[in-house]
């Protein structure tokens, strides 16, 4: 593992601690908390997106193909998103915002170009794994999962 790999999986156990801090802030709202006027479902998809966008799918990349520089931009993309998504998961969920003319769903936006970063690290790991492995059936079923986020956001 080379250093940007490594510097890759170290900012991801950051957004990990960090998913993991709203995890126990979401659980003790459950309780009867002070959530700052949150709404609990909106805290709930702001930790579970970080913690896939920005933890656990990133750190897989540069696991599975290391030292691989497009694989390597694919996950910092990712981290980055995700981090871009968290806030805008706090303060919309899956709802609309208005922006100047635009009435758009900030954060189905940004999960939106978290998935084109999964589709290049799929572009790469289909050019250099080549294999008909259970690893390259799930990768497909990556791509194949977007299809229904992509669905989803059609009918938002």
């Amino acid at each position: 593992m080379n250093k940007r790999d490594a510097q890759i999986i170290a900012v991801g156990l950051a957004c990990f601690v960090f998913a993991g801090i709203t995890g126990a802030f979401f659980r003790w709202g459950m309780t009867g908390g002070w959530i700052m006027g949150l709404d609990m479902a909106n805290i709930r998809h702001a930790h579970s997106h970080l913690m896939y966008f920005s933890w656990v799918t990133p750190a897989l990349m540069v696991l599975l193909i290391p030292e691989d520089k497009w694989t390597q931009r694919a996950a910092a993309s990712g981290i980055a998103l995700g981090v871009v998504a968290y806030p805008l998961f706090i303060l919309f969920g899956y709802e609309a915002g208005t922006f100047g003319p635009l009435t758009i769903p900030p954060a189905v936006v940004v999960s939106g170009l978290v998935m084109i970063t999964w589709y290049v690290f799929t572009w790469r790991w289909m050019v250099i794994k080549q294999s008909k492995s259970l690893l390259t059936a799930a990768v497909t079923f990556l791509v194949l999962s977007s299809c229904g986020a992509w669905a989803i956001s059609a009918t938002l």
